[in-house]
């Protein structure tokens, strides 16, 4: 019984301070410095968490794609990575893979008396992916991303679940728009009677292509809107809005400079929030840079000092 106890405990801090688990963290880091704006954005190697319908209509025929990032060293402590990768197979079918992860420490819990049952605990959250794209029509494609997670809160504490998303993108020569349905699928389960829905999130999105001045500036504006469910053990699901806003200003097709900011409503698992980002590619490597600015005050915002690196190379 105690065991039972504690682990509800953990889950619900975990909840509560970090959102749902392991799919809340953004992998993208040329997205993450335009507020996190993916929906209907190209996310090379990780295009499987952003849109992998993007994968489907790109010009490219491979990608890979890794990400470290840190979340507020002062308060949250936690450290995210993620590898991905597509490989387009004929002018209509892509495939991709995935792997992300977090660990984030949770402190020593104790008993009814006061006593340690579990000293320096950590949360370690992993997920693995595969997707299928196809691109349908001229300007249209479609994709399926399978999802299988694994979170252990604590030591003989862990989870085990699965999940589906369906993309949709349409891409014009100067726009596209995105729509995405993630996370789909049964409750994750820790055990027997304790469970812990995934948090469905419903995202719709645009982004541009503008060429402003030839062969120097290119401007690729970004919007998008999600529906993410949340319920905590017990509790009823409660649908929480956030919308985003960012841009990307490319020089020479080689330095790009970012930018963006995102709404959340209070009951999001992450305050609002703005971002810059800096990245430089060439000869098809990547590399990016992001930092977030948290609106909280220093020192409660999940956010303060949480930044992102990337690295990706396509052809």
């Amino acid at each position: 019984m105690k065991k039972i106890l504690v682990l509800i405990a953990a889950l619900s801090m975990a909840v509560d301070m970090f959102g749902q688990g392991v799919t809340d963290v953004t992998t993208d880091v040329r997205t993450a410095g335009m507020a996190d704006t993916y929906t209907a954005m190209y996310g090379k190697g990780f295009s499987i968490y952003t849109n992998s319908a993007a994968a489907a209509l790109s010009d490219d025929d491979f990608a890979v794609s890794a990400s470290y990032g840190m979340w507020q060293p002062k308060l949250a402590n936690m450290t995210n990575f993620a590898v991905g990768a597509f490989y387009k197979f004929s002018d209509r079918y892509t495939v991709g893979l995935g792997f992300r992860g977090l660990m984030q420490p949770l402190g020593n819990y104790t008993d009814e008396n006061g006593v340690i049952v579990s000293q320096g605990a950590t949360s370690t959250r992993m997920s693995v992916e595969a997707s299928f794209g196809m691109h349908i029509i001229k300007g249209f494609a479609a994709a399926v991303n399978f999802h299988f997670f694994y979170d252990m809160l604590m030591q003989d504490s862990n989870g085990l679940g699965f999940g589906v998303d369906v993309d949709l993108m349409y891409s014009h020569e100067y726009f596209n728009v995105a729509l995405s349905a993630k996370n789909l699928g049964p409750d994750m389960s820790y055990g027997p009677g304790i469970t812990q829905p995934l948090p469905m999130e419903f995202r719709l999105g645009y982004s541009g292509d503008y060429e402003v001045v030839d062969d120097i500036l290119d401007i690729t504006p970004a919007v998008d809107a999600n529906c993410v469910t949340i319920s905590n053990q017990g509790s009823p699901i409660t649908p929480v809005i956030t919308a985003g806003v960012g841009a990307e200003f490319e020089f020479i097709d080689m330095v790009s400079i970012r930018g963006g900011y995102r709404y959340s409503a209070k009951e999001a698992f992450m305050p609002s929030y703005a971002t810059v980002g800096l990245g430089v590619e060439f000869f098809g490597i990547g590399i990016d840079a992001a930092y977030y600015i948290g609106t909280g005050l220093a020192g409660d915002d999940v956010l303060t000092n949480s930044f992102k690196v990337g690295l990706s190379y396509k052809f």
